[in-house]
């Protein structure tokens, strides 16, 4: 046994080393990542606390030169081309004319009916242009088809390319646009200006190629009067395209910065001057130009020296509650706990700071709240004070951030004291807001800010008590499961008495429910009048008896009839019913998932007492050397909370004050008196930390409850008992020779 005790120990001391490693670690990590020492932590709206001095020639990009900016931008624009797009439904209406050209020509030459003139009027009066000379020699041509494909395939060439009007092409000239960019349905390519064809150009072009397929000279006269009569420009200027281009031209243009010249020991920022925009500016350019060797020395001392600090904080932290909360934090789940806490608001710490958002937003009151929720307010308020530091050192070793956090943090405790539903943590978020809004207008007045700055950090602040409850909000569950830690909030969920354990109880055991009802209001004024967690104790007696539930007609409370079941056994089978409650009620406690607390509650409402009815019954059936006294006590460990204690001591005086015959203020004392003193000679109440001190203060309000339960029995003094007799016998006697009549 010393033995395993002995390694469970140094596994718990290796878990707390490397719990505390891991935090040093994590910590330090977290501040010293993406923060440079030189100036760092000045932000716009601070004073310099000492002067900056450029410790070399370096540049700094100034406002924008929109002159040479705009520049750079006609010339991406000016580099797209004028954008041209050739309509195709012309080039299909030209070749349709063509083709109806030649089909009249050929319609015409094969009337036989016709003569010569006659035909000739026809055809002058079809297309009027056409010279007479030029029509007769058209109608003597022989293969007219082969004409016409011959025109439509010249024609075509020249459609396809494009032709331009003549207005458009001068235009160009003028500009002296050298090129353009030509879309054919969905392909592009770029022509020379100087290559483009207009009317005219591909007019002499068309009769040039036209001689060498059409030998008649008369009849190529003819076909080209009617082209040239027909041809048109295809090709058209497409603005809305062009100008679409070179817009997003001039969106890729990178602005061009002016540049300021910083030189050697030049004054940067001076001591007590307020940071502005610019100088926030130049400290930036300054850490990136640092050189890589004076940059790593003075990396290596922030961060060794960072290391430090977080050491002793942490240390220190470790040290208090050592002395002063020795048993919370021997607990290696609440160790993890503040060290998981701990790194979160670091982490949201370093984003905030990071960010554009104001450092006064930093949720540092979300962590105090959950630790004093979870753990108490003791740790929380140490753990506030310590990571306050810690804030001040991420946002910059600003003392004012550590103030606020501070304040916040400790105004979240005091939110959270005695927080028994989730919207009161809202509540608290408020009140942290508001004590932020305060502390930060205090600080502007002492900085001597103007009203529109420190008004606008207050608003951060304000803003931070709201995340701060809305993070609890969050987290707290996913804690109180993980964890396995029951809060005010879960207890106050227990305590609805329609949770299905105290409804089934209701149908199996009604005494037992009765007698647990008032043994909650007992431990309820016990733990107030104490200073115990009053809702726990509450809670926890209404189901430290749920294992009667199994054999509840074995319990005097849930008696119906007359017979006592014990009498037909024997009384170790008695006492192993009734003790065995306890485990009964551990397991339905598990199967239902009650929190750890309240099944503590279950297993130490007895302790290790004595059955000392079934003791007494044993001693008188048998020889007292063949009982053991062992064998009738309850095998389970005595209270190791007030709670606890207080649940055994309710439990044990409500159960005897049933036994009072005549209750009066005097016998509930004297009984009151003698269920503690018993239980505390008895050696019940060793594990739990009452003092004589609290054990009065717990009979006084036992007393108090119990005189208030039974106070229409003691109403009348005992000297008028006799008196009071007498009067009820003459009232029997009046009664007795009294006559009522029949019933109607």
């Amino acid at each position: 046994m010393i033995k395993k005790n002995f390694y469970s120990l140094d596994a718990k001391k290796i878990c707390g080393i490397f719990i505390f490693l891991v935090l040093c670690i994590v910590l330090i990590a977290t501040i010293t990542i993406g923060r440079r020492p030189y100036g760092g932590g000045l932000q716009e709206g601070d004073i310099a606390t000492e002067t900056v001095y450029a410790p070399f020639d370096f540049s700094v990009r100034g406002e924008i030169d929109y002159g040479a900016t705009n520049l750079l931008k006609k010339e991406a624009a000016g580099a797209i081309p004028d954008i041209y797009s050739l309509d195709e439904k012309i080039n299909s209406v030209i070749l349709s004319q063509v083709d109806e050209f030649f089909n009249k020509v050929a319609k015409i030459k094969t009337l036989k009916d016709a003569s010569g003139e006659q035909k000739i009027k026809l055809f002058s009066k079809a297309f009027p242009k056409i010279k007479e000379d030029n029509l007769t020699a058209l109608l003597k041509e022989k293969d007219i088809k082969t004409q016409a494909f011959n025109v439509k395939k010249i024609l075509t060439v020249y459609l396809e390319n494009g032709i331009i009007s003549s207005k458009d092409k001068n235009l160009l000239l003028d500009l002296k646009k050298t090129r353009i960019l030509l879309q054919v349905q969905k392909k592009e390519k770029i022509i020379e200006t100087k290559s483009l064809k207009d009317i005219k150009d591909c007019e002499k072009d068309i009769d040039g190629d036209l001689k060498e397929e059409i030998k008649n000279k008369s009849a190529l006269e003819g076909i080209s009067q009617f082209i040239n009569s027909n041809l048109a420009a295809n090709i058209f200027y497409n603005k809305e395209e062009t100008v679409s281009r070179r817009q997003k031209a001039e969106k890729t243009i990178t602005p061009i910065y002016r540049k300021i010249i910083i030189s050697k020991d030049e004054i940067i920022i001076a001591k007590n001057q307020r940071i502005n925009k610019d100088h926030i500016v130049y400290l930036q350019e300054l850490l990136s130009r640092i050189d890589t060797r004076q940059k790593k020395d003075n990396r290596l001392f922030f961060v060794l020296g960072i290391s430090i600090l977080t050491v002793i904080f942490i240390l220190l932290g470790a040290i208090y509650l050592s002395l002063y909360h020795k048993k919370l934090f021997s607990n290696l789940k609440n160790i993890v706990l503040v060290s998981l806490l701990s790194i979160f608001i670091i982490l949201v710490s370093k984003l905030i700071v990071l960010s554009f958002a104001s450092s006064y937003l930093i949720p540092l009151a979300s962590v105090a709240m959950c630790l004093a929720i979870l753990i108490n307010y003791e740790i929380a308020s140490i753990a506030t004070v310590i990571l306050s530091l810690f804030v001040g050192i991420i946002t910059g070793d600003k003392l004012f951030t550590t103030i606020v956090a501070m304040v916040g943090g400790i105004v979240g405790i005091y939110g959270v004291r005695q927080v028994r539903r989730r919207s009161q943590i809202l509540t608290a978020g408020l009140l942290v807001g508001i004590a932020n809004f305060a502390c930060i207008t205090a600080i502007g007045l002492l900085q001597n800010l103007s009203y529109s700055v420190f008004l606008n950090n207050a608003l951060w602040g304000i803003g931070s008590g709201i995340l701060s409850s809305f993070i609890v909000m969050s987290i707290l569950p996913i804690l109180e499961y993980s964890f396995n830690i029951t809060t005010n909030i879960s207890l106050l969920e227990l305590s609805d008495l329609n949770h299905p354990l105290l409804k089934e109880m209701v149908l199996c055991a009604p005494g037992t429910y009765h007698h647990s009802l008032i043994v909650g209001n007992l431990a309820e004024a016990a733990a107030d009048a104490i200073g115990a967690n009053s809702l726990l104790a509450r809670v926890g007696s209404y189901y430290h008896d749920i294992g009667k539930m199994k054999n509840a007609e074995y319990f005097t409370e849930n008696k119906i009839e007359s017979k006592d079941k014990h009498t037909k056994l024997q009384p170790k089978m008695s006492n192993l019913i009734i003790t065995n409650h306890v485990k009964e009620g551990i397991e339905l406690a598990k199967k239902y998932k009650l929190s750890l607390p309240i099944i503590d509650i279950i297993r130490q409402h007895h302790g290790n007492s004595l059955t000392f009815y079934f003791y007494q019954r044993a001693l008188e059936e048998h020889d007292e050397s063949k009982v053991k006294e062992e064998e009738f006590r309850y095998p389970y460990p005595r209270p190791q909370t007030k709670e606890a204690a207080i649940v055994l001591l309710s439990d044990s005086v409500e159960a005897a004050s049933r036994t009072i015959q005549e209750p009066t203020a005097a016998k509930i004392e004297k009984m009151v008196h003698k269920i503690i003193n018993n239980k505390f000679i008895d050696g019940q109440l060793d594990k739990c930390n009452l003092t004589l001190k609290d054990l009065h203060k717990i009979a006084d309000s036992f007393i108090r409850i119990l005189a208030g339960i039974y106070h229409s029995r003691i109403d009348y003094p005992e000297q008028n008992l006799e008196e009071r007799a007498k009067g009820e016998n003459q009232i029997k006697e009046k009664n007795a020779n009294r006559k009522f009549p029949p019933h109607t």
